[in-house]
């Protein structure tokens, strides 16, 4: 006869298969909530309604704004060619400089009119910003893009630093003191 103090091959399994099953419970109790947490998205913070709308229509305003600031800024410093001063054309050999050196002779003995040849008209043209006083307009260019740069540096810093919505109050009373 066997002794009460070995156990039986079936029973042993059977005690291994409840406390796999325990373990089970426990596991599912404890961890399965965490894990399967319900991920939030932006439908459980935000409902779509009108003002919603409104908010993502003026904030399309904005960087549309943004957006031809940097495009005119590409465009608005073109350089036309100088191809006359009034009714002497310029030989079409003559490069850019040398075509400015005699347009400044002639401009400077007989006040003529410069005959320009351009796409489309830009600042330079509007301002008659020729030859070497087009480099005002490239500068002040160059210095708008280094700004927007340099802002776009300092505030997104200082906005993560301070919140976005300290820098929009600030931004607003400053702006509205200034204007």
């Amino acid at each position: 006869m066997p002794s009460e103090d070995v156990i039986d091959e079936e029973e042993l399994d059977a005690e291994i298969d409840n406390g796999i099953e325990e373990m089970k419970m426990v596991v599912e109790k404890l961890l399965l909530p965490k894990v399967m947490r319900k991920t939030k998205n932006l439908d459980d913070f935000i409902k779509f309604g009108r003002y919603t709308v409104l908010v993502l229509f003026l904030a399309e305003f904005v960087c549309l704004s943004t957006l031809s600031t940097m495009i005119f800024m590409i465009y608005a410093g073109h350089n036309p060619s100088v191809v006359g001063c009034g009714d002497v054309p310029f030989d079409r050999s003559l490069n850019g400089t040398e075509r400015c050196r005699v347009f400044r002779s002639l401009q400077s003995a007989t006040n003529c009119t410069p005959q320009l040849e351009y796409q489309f008209k830009s600042i330079n043209i509007e301002f008659n910003l020729l030859c070497d006083d087009a480099i005002h307009v490239k500068t002040s260019t160059m210095m708008q893009m280094t700004g927007v740069f340099l802002g776009a540096l300092a505030f997104g810093q200082f906005s993560d630093i301070c919140g976005r919505r300290f820098l929009r109050m600030w931004f607003g009373v400053w702006c509205s003191e200034v204007v």
